[in-house]
This record gives C-alpha cells, sequence and structure tokens, in this order.
C-alpha cells in the first residue's frame, strides 16, 4: 500500500519516481506480474503514470512497468483490450519522446504481440503498425530496433499476418536491414 500511494499523482516527483520504480522492479517476478496487474489500484497507478501529460521520468517507469507485466501470457489480452493501455503505450512510442520511454513503449507492444489473441488486431491497427515499424527501422536506436523487430517477429507468426506483412515495403525492408551483415 505504501508503494502504491507513494507513486499516485499528487505526491512529490522524486516520491513518485521511486514508487513507480518500486512497482517496475516488482514486476519483473513472474510470480508477481499477474496479481500485480489484477490489482485495480496497482494497475490504476501504472496506467495513470503512463499517460500522456506526466513528466518523462513518471512515464518511462509506468511503461517499463506495463512492458514487465505485458511478460505474463494472463496479462496480455486484457492489456491489448484496455483502451487506456494502448494509448499510453501509443502515445510513448511515438514522435519525439525520450529514447527510453520509446523503447518501453515499444517493448509492451512487442510483448503484447506475443499472444494469439491480439497478432491480428494489433498488425491492423494502423498506428500500432506505424509505431512497430517506425522503431524497427535503419537508423534507430538499436535498443528501439530490437524490440520492433521483435514484435514484428511476434506479429509474423500468425498466419493471417503473414501475407499482409510482407507485401509491406517498409515491413520488408526493415526486416531485411535488420538480417544484413553487420547491422
Amino acid at each position: 500500500a505504501a508503494i502504491i500511494a507513494g507513486a499516485m499523482a499528487g505526491e512529490p516527483l522524486a516520491l513518485r519516481i521511486d514508487g513507480l520504480r518500486a512497482l517496475t522492479n516488482l514486476a519483473v517476478d513472474t510470480a508477481n506480474m499477474q496479481p500485480m496487474w489484477r490489482n485495480e489500484a496497482v494497475r490504476a497507478t501504472i496506467v495513470a503514470g503512463a499517460t500522456v501529460g506526466e513528466p518523462a521520468a513518471i512515464r518511462t517507469y509506468a511503461l517499463r512497468a506495463l512492458a514487465n507485466v505485458a511478460v505474463d501470457a494472463a496479462n496480455k489480452q486484457t492489456m491489448w483490450e484496455d483502451e487506456k493501455v494502448r494509448a499510453a503505450i501509443l502515445a510513448g512510442v511515438t514522435g519525439c519522446q525520450p529514447l527510453a520511454l520509446r523503447t518501453y513503449a515499444l517493448r509492451a507492444l512487442a510483448n503484447l504481440a506475443v499472444d494469439n489473441a491480439n497478432k491480428q488486431p494489433m498488425w491492423r491497427d494502423e498506428a500500432v503498425r506505424a509505431a512497430i515499424i517506425a522503431g524497427a527501422m535503419a537508423g534507430e536506436p538499436l535498443a528501439l530496433r530490437i524490440d520492433g523487430l521483435r514484435a514484428l517477429t511476434n506479429l509474423a507468426v500468425d498466419t493471417a499476418n503473414m501475407q499482409p506483412m510482407w507485401r509491406n515495403e517498409a515491413v520488408r525492408a526493415t526486416i531485411v536491414a535488420g538480417a544484413t551483415v553487420g547491422e
């Protein structure tokens, strides 16, 4: 309860950062991922912290926590279906966001793309598709490209995505660039 209270809006910035950092660290443990996501107060605190308008440090830790809990198979579909979560992740991965913020947002997308039920809707979502491709493109920082290519790899497993992904020139170029020697 103390960690959640410290991470909530209205608390001093340093306290909120430490609270979200603690939640992020706790969410690394696979035994904590489901219970943390199912805890309404924890979920609300993390999602609120990831929202546009919050300081970059708050958003970065909140998106990192989202990426961590998105590793658990039982969380993936409910997270993808949550409009606030999708909006926060997309806002983090697009635009002129700090690199760490973009990386954790793209990592969250890559983790969500592992779930079979998420693969087709994620590929069909133009904003998600554009954000993943943009992050994976040559010229982006390596950490971002790795998560972007991981997301594309996860989406490419679904047979319904295979042909549309191959027909997408940007996806082809990004995948080939990532597989090229020296990249």
